[in-house]
């Protein structure tokens, strides 16, 4: 697959830096595999690039999805006007808790007192990351910080034969405000 960097270029970054998640275990890749397949549904029926799971210091986990990359405008899939059919409702039932099983493990990878206190776990449908240098997706300015190339993010597994977050990669309609 040909990637089309010359937007990103035009607009100063570069691609975001992949790095695998270290001694991730069989029981996470298969929990991160499942996650990915319910953010793909999710992302189909809303219309988004990706899905997040953010895992809140304490347990609560919240869901969303981002329409597009020039906007940080996350839609936040606990809000009331989302109608969704039961077949999408199962599936943010599942990205909420495998968001919560995820936050769980990865949390306890920080020292003791050190955890971010929100936690997104991300996927564009194919590909399940975090940015654990900048953990919150929904804060201002990350998806473009991760557009731009300004932080690095760490992917669960192997990319499932095509580029990780590829939607990251392939910025061709994309335009940064």
């Amino acid at each position: 697959m040909k990637t089309n960097y010359s937007p990103l270029l035009a607009a100063g970054g570069e691609p975001a830096s992949i790095t695998l998640l270290p001694d991730c275990g069989t029981e996470e890749t298969e929990q991160a595999r499942r996650f990915a397949r319910s953010a793909r549904h999710i992302a189909l029926e809303t219309d988004s690039l990706l899905c997040a799971a953010v895992y809140h210091h304490g347990g609560a986990v919240t869901c969303h999805g981002l329409p597009q990359w020039d906007r940080d405008n996350w839609s936040d899939f606990g809000d009331a006007c989302w109608q969704f059919s039961p077949s999408t409702a199962r599936h943010l039932l599942n990205l909420q808790v495998l968001g919560r099983r995820l936050g769980e493990a990865l949390t306890r990878r920080w020292h003791p007192g050190a955890e971010p206190p929100h936690l997104g776990i991300v996927s564009d449908g194919l590909t399940v990351g975090l940015c654990p240098l900048d953990p919150e997706p929904t804060a201002p300015g990350w998806a473009k910080r991760l557009f731009l190339g300004n932080m690095s993010l760490t992917l669960f597994g192997e990319a499932s034969g095509e580029q990780p977050l590829n939607c990251l990669l392939d910025k061709s309609n994309f335009t940064i405000h």
